[in-house]
Formats: C-alpha cells, sequence, structure tokens
C-alpha cells in the first residue's frame, strides 16, 4: 500500500516529513521547490515542512493506498511576516 506524496514548496531547500512517523524519514525539495514523499497509504498522513529561518507548517492529507496525491502548493514565511500570508 505504497503511495507517494507530490508537491512544491514555494522557496526550496526544505525539508518535508510525515511528523506522525518521524522515523519513516524525509526528503528535500527539489531547486524548483517540488518534492515527493514516500508513504504507507490508507491513511491520513501529517505532512510537515521545515526551513530555517521560517515558521513550520502542518498540513493534512488523506492518501489512498497505491496512488500518487498532488497536494496544493505551500508557501513558507519567516514569523514576523506570518500575517502578511493569512490576509
Amino acid at each position: 500500500m505504497i503511495s507517494v506524496i507530490r508537491g512544491r514548496v514555494v522557496w526550496n531547500g526544505g525539508a518535508v516529513s510525515d511528523a506522525a512517523n518521524p522515523l519513516y524519514g524525509f526528503t528535500l525539495t527539489r531547486l524548483d521547490g517540488e518534492f515527493d514523499l514516500l508513504v504507507n497509504g490508507g491513511r491520513t498522513v501529517n505532512l510537515q515542512f521545515l526551513r530555517s529561518p521560517f515558521q513550520r507548517i502542518k498540513r493534512s492529507v488523506y492518501v489512498p493506498p497505491n496512488e500518487i496525491v498532488v497536494v496544493d502548493p505551500v508557501k513558507m514565511a519567516r514569523e514576523e511576516d506570518w500575517h502578511l500570508i493569512w490576509k
């Protein structure tokens, strides 16, 4: 029941992981900000996006078994700029 979560982070160089299963590892975004994360499907995955000096972002997404799921782009912001994203 292996699945893939595919997406893009506006800033490249960040780490993407399953926050509920840190032992499963993580992936890094490519130069264009895109990423592919291999996960166990058939459940909700709690994605975590990390990159210094930006604020951590978490998103939950249901991932069907044996599927490739494309998530919406993630916009990262420094803590002092956080209010600008949520206007």
